[in-house]
């Protein structure tokens, strides 16, 4: 995966870059992939910023662009996330500008400058301006002592008494309300002074925008007599902050924890190795017995990497992130592409496990265009606790072959043409995210599936799946009936399911995907079926149905039980409800078979010529093999529900011509110009 990363991360920056730009507009760039992202809303929200009035030195809360993503640049705000000094100039986090920003800045630029390793690299790179510009905003703070763990502590917080005039007059009245509140509850439990101009600050922001805490928008920023920290006269200080953001994100590691003369295990260049301070974790690196001297620090000796590659990685990593990331069976996951060598990264490769809903052929077209720059691709299916920057990696699935990928989706396409699926709409055609529905729970079959439980199972049938390793015949039918049995009680049986598997267990076996006792040679029969449709469907599914005499009369009798079904319609119950969905023993079927010949005389149904002689043929000696009651079941099922097919499609074609004779039949109305 990390030659894959690198890949990715040095496409984005080639995209984006060129030889001509100076040195930090280059780190601008690798700064992009760090910036939040406006989350897409139904009512678009508005930054909030603190414009400073350096000539009055006051400051105002004011309403700034909106939160779309084409602002993101002109915001540059950066997640402030669990980092120990607050010095990013736009961010998440309201409370950072308030009262961390100022003195944590100063404090960071002196360390930085005093420190041996940084020194030399804050003298190149940061001018001395940008210190004095945060003094001054310093000097704009109300300094307080806050009573810490072990001594009092000094905190400094934006001063109310430099707020602008207008302002200010709410503020008063809100301040003096949340201190009055205050006031009320035991000495103990009182805020501090920090905290209660914070949610005084807080509380004026909701009034004065119309806000409150489920709307506020999630990017605050300092504006400089109306300017962002980049434009401020005239971008004097661009440079200086774009240096110090790229010193914390990219160049931190290798000046203060790197070290000379190490071979990278990435490039094998002999430079010095960095850190590797990831979010995602690859190597087991936080395990301290993978280290000389069972040491933490001495981590690149497991598996360093220079601060070229580590850059590389970086960005590939917050490019997935940002624009690779989706949502699909239930699960969040990013789309790692294997790039050819000198291809570029393209976005659109986010949306090539959505084509597993099969909903857009057009999908297929482009993503066939993709594979023209990448030959394999990753998926990694995460969950990320709420407000955390770290996730929990569910499963990764490598290596997911592009050709053989597409000629799996191109098998849907060609079941879902020739049974005219598509026509039945988004939840009539036959994709792999249906089928997982009738395989798997959901709250179709189950009142509030546990993901904890069924989960596992699920990603290994995804990676089974993706990467070509052979599907067990007996789990799915095993899953299908044990499913279908709660749909049904439910009410939410799905008629075209056991159908759709029918269809989805040939496919597997022209991949050469399926594994399990599907080919055995059982019974005889002399008989012809007649009705081209049962004829056909036994010659398109014959790696299930050809030489299996058992299957046939069952899906034979299952579809009279459809006509039954349909003739009891507006009944209380019907045929269905007589079948036992935990599964039907091949001693029964003698009498089941009697039941149901019974029940069509009853209701004089339409028999296909030649219909019981086919399945007495079929079904002679069924009582004395091996064979699982839900197997017997799902034949049976699948019978009804290729019947039910058929009326459905039927139903369609008839609709269809009623319309145009509607149509024919009406008169064409002629306007009398005179």
């Amino acid at each position: 995966m990390i030659e894959k990363l690198k890949k990715i991360g040095e496409s984005v920056l080639n995209n984006s870059s060129d030889e001509l730009m100076s040195e930090t507009d280059q780190r601008r760039v690798k700064l992009l992939g760090q910036l939040i992202e406006p989350k897409s809303r139904e009512e678009v929200q508005r930054a909030i910023c603190i414009n400073f009035d350096m000539a009055k030195q006051t400051f105002k809360f004011e309403l700034d662009k909106e939160l779309v993503k084409d602002n993101s640049e002109y915001f540059f705000a950066l997640s402030q996330g669990g980092q120990a000094s607050r010095i990013f100039a736009a961010t998440n986090s309201l409370g950072h500008l308030l009262y961390m920003f100022y003195d944590d800045t100063i404090r960071y630029l002196t360390d930085c400058r005093n420190a041996k390793k940084s020194r030399d690299w804050f003298e190149k790179n940061i001018s001395n301006d940008y210190d004095n510009l945060i003094t001054q905003l310093k000097g704009l703070c109300k300094e307080t002592d806050i009573e810490g763990k072990k001594k009092l502590e000094k905190y400094f917080i934006l001063s109310n008494s430099q707020l602008d005039e207008e302002q200010q007059v709410l503020f008063s009245v809100i301040y003096d309300q949340v201190k009055a509140d205050e006031l009320t509850k035991e000495i103990d439990k009182q805020k501090n002074e920090i905290e209660i101009l914070e949610i005084a600050y807080t509380k004026l922001i909701y009034q004065l925008f119309n806000l409150n805490a489920k709307k506020i928008p999630g990017i605050f920023l300092l504006k400089f007599d109306g300017k962002t920290i980049l434009e401020y006269e005239n971008c004097k200080y661009k440079d200086d902050y774009i240096n110090l953001m790229y010193y914390w994100f990219f160049e931190k590691s290798g000046t203060e924890k790197g070290t000379g003369g190490k071979t990278c295990h990435v490039c094998g260049k002999t430079n010095t190795a960095v850190s590797s301070d990831f979010i995602w974790k690859f190597f087991g690196t936080t395990n301290n017995l993978y280290f000389d001297g069972t040491n933490n620090k001495n981590d690149y000796k497991a598996f360093g990497m220079c601060s070229s590659c580590s850059e590389n990685i970086k960005m590939g990593i917050n490019f997935i992130e940002n624009d690779l990331g989706d949502f699909s069976f239930g699960m969040t996951y990013f789309i790692i592409p294997n790039l050819k060598d000198g291809t570029k990264v393209q976005k659109e490769c986010k949306g090539i496990i959505k084509l597993l809903d099969n909903k857009d052929i057009a999908d297929l077209d482009m993503f066939q265009r993709l594979s023209d720059k990448m030959d394999k691709f990753d998926v990694m299916f995460y969950y990320k606790p709420p407000a955390s920057k770290a996730f929990n990696v569910l499963k990764l699935i490598s290596n997911i072959e592009i050709k053989d990928y597409l000629a799996k989706l191109k098998n849907f396409i060609k079941f879902n043409e020739k049974y005219n699926l598509y026509s039945l709409g988004d939840f009539g055609h036959l994709s792999f995210s249906d089928i997982r529905y009738h395989i798997f729970p959901s709250n179709s079959s189950h009142v509030n599936p546990d993901f904890k439980i069924y989960g596992k199972k699920l990603l290994d049938f995804l990676d089974e799946f993706l990467t070509g390793k052979p599907i067990s015949y007996n789990f799915l039918i095993s899953n299908f009936m044990d499913i279908a049995k709660l749909r049904y009680h439910k009410d939410r049986y799905d008629k075209l399911s056991a159908f759709k598997l029918n269809i989805f267990i040939t496919m597997l076996n022209e991949l050469n995907m399926l594994k399990g006792e599907r080919m055995e040679t059982t019974g005889n029969f002399i008989t012809e079926i007649a009705k081209k449709e049962y004829a056909d469907f036994f010659a398109t599914h014959k790696a299930v149905y050809e030489e299996n005499s058992f299957r046939q009369g069952l899906f034979l009798m299952g579809t009279v039980i459809s006509k039954i079904k349909y003739a009891q319609s507006g009944k209380s119950s019907n045929f269905l409800d007589k079948l036992n969905f935990d599964g039907i023993s091949p001693r029964r079927i003698p009498q089941l078979v009697n039941q149901v010949k019974e029940y069509s005389l009853i209701y004089k149904i339409y028999e296909e010529q030649g219909i019981w002689a086919n399945i007495t043929d079929r079904l002679q000696g069924i009582e004395l093999i091996q064979m699982r009651p839900d197997e017997v079941l799902f034949y049976i099922l699948s019978g009804v529900s290729y019947e039910d097919y058929l009326g459905i499609m039927f139903a369609k074609q008839q609709a269809a011509l009623n319309t145009e004779n509607v149509t024919a039949d009406t008169p064409t109305q002629t306007t009398n110009l005179n």
